[in-house]
């Protein structure tokens, strides 16, 4: 069994935006999982590296709160995230967590705006029409604020994810392989967005995926092995 290799290079805050202490997680029989220690810093840009199958997208999951571990514990803001009951999660990870999933999970039947107006909704937050519309400003979505998710282009249906994960100004961003089947042009612009947005609202960002090619641009790193 491999273990997780962790490196840390000119980290420049004590405080933590996630914790980990003592996570393991199995899976048909295998761990899958096995991180005795992991820190993330507030306002770090985290990578977690590995091949399909190493646990990349579950450990996501735990830190979402969309799964739970079967060992250890995780704070998530200084928030124990295990001792909240499902609508606690729910609430907390609104306004605390933004996702941009591998497979986006954008509402079809909506428009782009209203996807991020039920955003704040589900997190319990009011409704804000200006700060949609300046967030699609941000991020040159304007122009398709009425337009249906489903009449996207891939490119653009990405760049409502990463609108709708920091809508609620979390306080961690986790993305689930964004670049994966982007050329370079396209990952560059992706990467550009994500780092961009998370440090417009001072946000953690933790990115797990397998394409090496974005590593340099991280000075800390989370390498998963299979198990």
């Amino acid at each position: 069994m491999s273990k997780s290799s962790i490196q840390h290079k000119n980290a420049t805050s004590d405080s933590s935006a996630v914790r980990v202490e003592g996570l393991r997680h199995d899976f048909g029989g295998r761990t899958i999982l096995d991180i005795p220690d992991w820190t993330a810093h507030k306002g770090e840009h985290y990578l977690v590296l590995g091949q399909s199958g190493s646990g990349k997208t579950t450990l996501l999951n735990i830190l979402a709160g969309l799964l739970r571990p079967m060992a250890g514990n995780v704070s998530v803001s200084d928030q124990d995230i295990g001792s909240l009951g499902p609508g606690l999660m729910d609430v907390f990870r609104g306004r605390h967590i933004g996702i941009v999933f591998q497979t986006l999970h954008l509402v079809s039947a909506l428009s782009v705006a209203d996807n991020l107006h039920l955003a704040r909704y589900l997190a319990g937050l009011p409704r804000q029409v200006s700060r949609v519309h300046k967030m699609l400003d941000n991020l040159g979505l304007r122009s398709l604020t009425n337009a249906r998710s489903r009449a996207l282009s891939q490119g653009e249906a990405q760049r409502v994810a990463i609108a709708r994960a920091v809508i609620n100004e979390p306080t961690v961003i986790l993305a689930d392989e964004p670049t994966s089947a982007l050329d370079d042009a396209n990952t560059t612009q992706v990467m550009d967005l994500l780092c961009e947005q998370a440090e417009a609202c001072g946000a953690t960002l933790i990115i797990a995926t397998h394409d090496r090619r974005i590593k340099d641009r991280f000075t800390a790193v989370l390498e998963l092995g299979l198990r």
